[in-house]
């Protein structure tokens, strides 16, 4: 009985340091994110409707101008794409068997040559756990997209 109380007292000792030192790392990383997305805005004279933090990127969507702007974490440079030069937005999920290797989505002019493609999922790099949640936030990437290319084209 002693022994199990020492235990639990040791791991409530230690687990609780590590989860808010876990937290407020997670919380200084997305702050950081959203600062750059906020200069983004100011640089690109964008304002975002709809913007998605994933694992080593960020995307935000300009609608009313058209404008998607993406960035990796940790880098400066920021890849702004006007999706008037988009004629197609295409999921694509390889899979092995029943497991998926890849996820991505493909930016295609109107000779279907893809010019643009961000990777939201790929084996053995990114967090398999969370697989399902990133595969319906590429989904809806997908249909976004898609709206802004269909109301460019009319």
């Amino acid at each position: 009985m002693q022994n199990s109380l020492v235990v639990a007292m040791l791991f409530f000792i230690i687990s609780v340091p590590l989860y808010f030192v876990s937290r407020r790392a997670r919380l200084n990383k997305k702050k950081k994110i959203n600062e750059r997305l906020t200069k983004a805005a100011a640089e690109t004279n964008l304002s975002f409707q709809f913007t998605d933090h994933l694992d080593t990127f960020s995307l935000a969507l300009d609608q009313t101008k058209n404008v998607l702007v993406q960035f990796e974490h940790g880098e400066e440079k920021l890849e702004v794409i006007d999706l008037k030069d988009i004629h197609y937005c295409q999921l694509v999920e390889k899979k092995q068997g029943n497991q998926t290797n890849l996820l991505q989505l493909l930016l295609s002019n109107q000779h279907q040559v893809v010019k643009h493609n961000f990777t939201f999922y790929r084996q053995f790099q990114d967090n398999e756990m969370r697989l399902r949640i990133t595969a319906l936030t590429a989904a809806v990437w997908e249909t976004r997209l898609n709206d802004c290319i269909k109301q460019i084209a009319r």
